[in-house]
C-alpha cells in the first residue's frame, strides 16, 4: 500500500448510488425485525428506558418516585443516552423511542462504516464492505442493549474520518471542531471515547505527511479536554469496590490452556451458547431450532468473518513488497499499528475494568473498524471472491439469528407487559426469575421487570443502576438502596440455583436476608413455577396470583 494506492486500487469500481441502494436492501431485514415485532427488546433496553422514566418522574415533582430516587448532576460519561433517551420519551411513546435508537445503533451504526470506508479509501472495493457493516449491526452488542456504548461508538468513524481528511492541514478552528465531538463522545460512554484518543495519537505519530509538528500540536490539543474529564472520572472511580483490571476466565496466567481459553472468550457477535470441543470453544445453536447440536457450528459467524478477513489481507499482500517495506511506504501505516494494538487487548488485555464490562469484546469490535481502511478487494482473484461470499453468508446467518431472538423475546415481553395494566402509578413492585433458562446467552429476561414499570410507571426494586456511581439516577437514602440490593440478592440466589437449598438450610436467616425487600414491595411478579418459592412467600404476599399468563404470575401483599 503506497501513499497513492487508494486511488490506483484495482478493485472492481461501484457507484456511491449503487452501494448505497445494496446497503438499504440488505438492512431491510434488520429494519423489519425491530418494527415489525411488537415487543422485540433488547436484554438492557427496559432498562435504560426505565431510568430515563424515573428522571421524568423526578422532573414533573411525582413523590412517590421522589422517596426512593433522586438525580445526579455531574457531567457523567453516560449522561448522553439518558438524556437522549429522557428528551424523546418527554413526547414519544416509550417504545417507539426504544426502535428509533435500536435502528439508530444498528442500521444508522452499519450506514456509518460503510461511509468511514468511502471518505478514507473511496469507492473502490466498497461493495465489500455491506455485509461487513450489517453483521456488526446485528451484533451481540447490540442485542445486549448497550446504547450508551453504541451510540458513542458512532463517533468513533466520525472524528477518525474527520481527522484523516483534515490531517495535514489542522489549525485552530478544525481541533476545536474535534475537541467538541470528543466531548459529545464521552458524554456518551468512556470507552468509545478513549479508543478514539488512542487511535488519534496513532495515528497523528506515525501517519506520514506534511506539517508534522502542526498535526501532532493540534491533534494534542483537541483531545486534552477529553482526556482531562477522563482522568477526572477515572480518578473519582479508583478506589470503588472492583474498580481494578480483572482478567476473569484466566484460571492460571501461567498455564498455555487457560490462555487458549482465553483467547477464544470474547466474541462480539454471536448470541449462543459455546462448549468446549477438543479445546475449542464452539457453538452448538442453529435459528428456530430448539435443540442444540455441536453440528451448527458451521452458522457461526465469528468463523465465517475471520476466514474472509484472513483471505482479504491475503489478497491485500498480493503482489505487494514485503510486510516492512509496505508498512513503511504506506500512508496508512498508523491504522495497522492500531488494529494491531486494539487486537491484541481485545485477546490478551482485561476482561473489565471494575465497574465497566464486556471490555475486550468492544476493543475487538474497534479492531475491526480500524481494519476497514486497510482490506483491499480486488475481483479478479479467486480468494477475493470467496471472501465476498462468506461475509455475504456470515451476515444472512447473524440476521437469522437476530430473528429468532426477536421472536423469542417477543413472546415473553408480551407476557410481562401484560401485567402493566394491572398496576397502579407508583406502586412498589419486584420481580423474582424463578426459571431462568434462556435458549441464547442474550436475553431480555433479566430485565423485563423494568418494563413493567415503564409501561406503569411504577417503582421496581429490581433497578440496579443507581448502584452506580456513573449512573444518572441515585437512591434517595440508605433503605431504597438496602431495599434494592435485597431484590437483587433474591434474583441472583434465584440464577445461582442455589436458593431452595439456602431456604430450607436456614429458613430464619433466608426470611432476614429478604424481609426488606418483600416488606416494601405491593406486587411480586414471578417468571416460572416452584411449590417452596411460593409457600415461603405467602409470609408477605396473597397464596393466589390477581394475574396469571404463560410462566407470569403477580401476587399482591397481604
Amino acid at each position: 500500500m503506497s501513499s497513492n494506492e487508494s486511488s490506483t486500487e484495482t478493485a472492481k469500481p461501484t457507484s456511491g448510488l449503487r452501494v448505497w441502494l445494496l446497503f438499504t436492501i440488505a438492512s431491510a431485514p434488520l429494519l423489519l425485525a425491530i418494527w415489525c415485532f411488537p415487543w422485540f427488546l433488547t436484554q438492557d433496553a427496559p432498562f435504560h428506558l426505565y431510568n430515563a422514566e424515573i428522571s421524568r418522574q423526578l422532573a414533573a415533582g411525582h413523590q412517590d418516585f421522589a422517596k426512593i430516587y433522586s438525580s445526579r448532576g455531574a457531567l457523567l460519561p453516560y449522561i448522553g443516552g439518558h438524556e437522549m433517551l429522557y428528551f424523546l420519551q418527554s413526547f414519544l411513546p416509550a417504545r417507539l423511542v426504544d426502535r428509533l435508537i435500536m435502528t439508530i445503533t444498528s442500521v444508522g451504526f452499519a450506514a456509518a462504516l460503510v461511509w468511514f470506508r468511502q471518505r478514507l479509501v473511496g469507492p473502490a472495493g466498497l461493495a465489500l464492505f455491506v455485509p461487513l457493516s450489517i453483521l456488526i449491526a446485528g451484533s451481540r452488542l447490540w442485542l445486549l442493549g448497550l446504547y450508551p456504548f453504541l451510540l458513542g461508538s458512532l463517533f468513533v468513524p466520525i472524528i477518525l474520518a474527520l481527522w484523516w481528511k483534515w490531517r495535514n492541514d489542522l489549525g485552530p478552528v478544525r481541533a476545536l471542531v474535534l475537541a467538541a465531538l470528543l466531548l459529545f463522545g464521552y458524554v456518551f460512554h468512556i470507552i468509545s471515547t478513549a479508543v478514539i484518543v488512542v487511535g488519534l495519537a496513532v495515528l497523528a505519530l506515525l501517519t506520514p505527511g506534511n506539517n508534522f509538528r502542526r498535526r501532532l500540536l493540534w491533534t494534542a490539543a483537541a483531545s486534552v479536554p477529553v482526556i482531562a474529564l477522563i482522568l477526572r472520572f477515572r480518578s473519582a472511580t479508583v478506589h470503588s469496590e472492583g474498580s481494578g483490571l480483572n482478567w476473569i476466565g484466566l484460571d492460571n496466567a501461567r498455564s498455555i490452556t487457560s490462555w487458549l481459553t482465553y483467547l477464544q472468550d470474547p466474541d462480539f457477535l454471536s448470541i449462543s451458547f459455546r462448549s468446549s470441543v477438543l479445546g475449542f470453544l464452539l457453538p452448538s445453536d442453529c435459528p428456530f431450532v430448539e435443540t442444540p447440536s455441536q453440528k451448527y457450528a458451521i452458522f457461526w459467524p465469528v468463523l465465517w468473518l475471520v476466514i474472509a478477513l484472513l483471505l482479504l489481507a491475503r489478497c491485500t499482500l498480493a503482489n505487494r513488497p514485503s510486510a516492512g517495506s509496505l508498512l513503511r511506504q504506506s500512508c496508512y501505516r498508523g491504522w495497522f499499528c492500531f488494529a494491531v494494538v486494539l487486537l491484541a487487548l481485545g485477546l490478551f488485555g482485561p476482561s473489565d475494568v471494575g465497574e465497566g464490562s464486556i471490555l475486550r469484546e468492544r476493543l475487538l469490535l474497534f479492531a475491526v473498524i480500524a481494519m476497514v481502511p486497510l482490506v483491499r478487494f480486488q475481483w479478479g482473484q479467486r480468494m477475493a471472491r470467496v471472501a465476498a461470499v462468506l461475509l455475504w453468508f456470515s451476515a444472512i446467518a447473524q440476521i437469522a439469528f437476530v430473528y429468532d431472538y426477536a421472536s423469542r423475546a417477543n413472546r415473553i415481553a408480551s407476557d410481562f407487559v401484560s401485567v402493566a395494566g394491572k398496576i397502579s402509578s407508583g406502586q412498589r413492585v419486584a420481580g423474582a426469575l424463578v426459571n431462568t433458562s434462556t435458549h441464547y446467552l442474550v436475553s431480555p429476561l433479566p430485565n423485563l421487570i423494568d418494563q413493567v414499570g415503564v409501561e406503569s410507571r411504577a417503582i421496581i426494586w429490581n433497578n440496579y443502576g443507581p448502584n452506580y456511581s456513573y449512573s444518572p439516577v441515585a437512591f434517595a437514602n440508605d433503605e431504597s438502596s438496602d431495599t434494592t440490593n435485597e431484590v437483587l440478592w433474591l434474583n441472583e440466589v434465584l440464577i445461582s440455583d442455589e436458593a431452595e437449598s439456602l431456604a430450607e438450610a436456614d429458613p430464619e436467616q433466608w426470611v432476614k436476608n429478604i424481609d426488606l425487600g418483600m416488606s416494601e414491595t405491593d406486587v411480586l411478579v414471578v417468571w416460572g413455577s416452584a411449590p417452596w418459592f411460593e409457600k415461603l412467600n405467602e409470609r408477605w404476599f396473597e397464596a393466589e396470583p390477581f394475574f396469571e399468563r404463560g410462566e407470569l404470575r403477580a401476587f399482591r401483599r397481604r
